[in-house]
């Protein structure tokens, strides 16, 4: 597992040498985005009203959880498409990008928790990034999926959440 600040781009080579050395010739199988944030008003409030949104709040939410993920995509491209070009069925086998997603981004009917502007929108746009890997010829044989993994109990999820990060793992 390498840890890094997504929205550090300088870092991204730093990773993608990390990656290599411990994948070797292999390419990389699994990439899973797990960063995200979400919006916090000047109270730290979470569900900001429209009315006090800010646009440097929404493009940071945008930065993490949508333009991060798909830079390091990028950036691992070549370990994706070595593992990729390996053969067999398409999936963690051979190369895969796991995209940690929210029914908060589904363009559904989700009424539950309304607002949260800038964190609803950046799931939707991770949700297509995903899609549109996933029907992309850019990697041939690589599996791209988003994945809601529930209201999981953790900073950003609050106490309230009904699943523990345990549970999740």
């Amino acid at each position: 597992m390498v840890l890094t600040d997504v929205v550090d781009y300088q870092s991204l080579p730093r990773v993608v040498d990390e990656v290599k050395a411990a994948v070797g010739d292999t390419g990389l199988n699994l990439l899973v985005n797990n960063a995200g944030i979400l919006e916090k008003s000047a109270t730290q409030e979470s569900n900001v009203p429209l009315e006090n949104l800010e646009p440097q709040i929404f493009r940071s939410v945008l930065e993490t959880n949508t333009i991060a993920p798909l830079m390091l995509i990028k950036a691992l491209l070549p370990l994706l498409r070595t593992a990729a070009a390996a053969g067999g069925p398409a999936g963690p086998s051979r190369a895969m990008v796991v995209n940690i997603s929210s029914i908060l981004g589904s363009m559904g009917t989700y009424k539950e928790r309304p607002g949260i502007y800038a964190y609803r929108a950046s799931k939707a746009a991770i949700n297509m990034v995903t899609k549109t890997l996933a029907e992309s010829s850019e990697v041939e044989g690589m599996l791209s999926v988003a994945v809601h993994p529930g209201w999981v109990s953790t900073d950003m999820g609050t106490a309230a959440a009904p699943l523990t990060k345990a549970v999740c793992m």
